[in-house]
C-alpha cells in the first residue's frame, strides 16, 4: 500500500511539472524572441542602422531599435537615447530585401581552435527601399539580431502588405 501512494504522489508531482512546464515555456519563447511590444508598435531590439557620412567611404553601424507602428503605418528606427534616425510611412516604401551572409570564422580558428573552420558567422540585413521626401529613390540598411529576425520579417510584410524578398547566401 505504501508503494502504491509513493508512485501516485511522483506521478502526480510529474503531472503538475509538466503543466506547469507548458505554462512557462512558451512565455519564455516570447521573451526570448527579442520582440516586444510597446503601446501600438512592435520594436525590434538588437539592430543596426547603417548611416553613410557625407565624404566617407565606409557607412558606420548605429545600434538601435527598429519598430512598425500599425496604428500610425510607419516603420522607424530608434538610436540607443531614443533618437530617432528615420520614419518610413508604409506608402513610401516600394520593395524590401532581406539577406542572410554567412562567412568562415577565421579568426577564432587562429585564436582559439581550428574546429572553428568548420563553422560560418551569419548575419541577418533588411533593406527598406523607398522614395524619399523629393520622390527620389532611397534606402535604409539594418542588421537585424538572429534571435528576431524572423519575426521582424514577418511583421513588417504583415503590416507593410509587401512582400519581403529573400536572398540566402549558403
Amino acid at each position: 500500500m505504501l508503494k502504491t501512494e509513493s508512485i501516485s504522489r511522483t506521478r502526480s508531482r510529474l503531472a503538475a511539472f509538466i503543466l506547469m512546464a507548458g505554462l512557462i515555456v512558451p512565455a519564455a519563447a516570447g521573451a526570448a524572441s527579442g520582440a516586444r511590444q510597446v503601446d501600438g508598435p512592435t520594436l525590434f531590439d538588437g539592430a543596426e542602422y547603417f548611416v553613410k557620412a557625407p565624404g566617407k567611404k565606409e557607412a558606420k553601424p548605429v545600434e538601435g531599435t527598429l519598430g512598425f507602428d500599425a496604428n500610425t503605418k510607419v516603420a522607424r528606427f530608434m538610436a540607443k537615447g531614443n533618437n530617432q534616425l528615420f520614419e518610413i510611412p508604409y506608402g513610401l516604401i516600394t520593395s524590401m530585401l532581406y539577406e542572410r551572409t554567412s562567412k568562415p570564422r577565421y579568426a577564432e580558428a587562429i585564436l582559439l581552435s581550428p574546429l572553428f573552420l568548420l563553422t560560418r558567422s551569419k548575419k541577418h540585413f533588411l533593406t527598406i527601399q523607398y522614395k524619399g521626401p523629393d520622390g527620389q529613390g532611397q534606402f535604409a540598411l539594418i542588421r537585424l539580431d538572429k534571435k528576431n529576425c524572423q519575426t521582424a520579417l514577418a511583421t513588417a510584410e504583415a503590416q507593410t502588405g509587401i512582400k519581403v524578398e529573400r536572398s540566402e547566401e549558403r
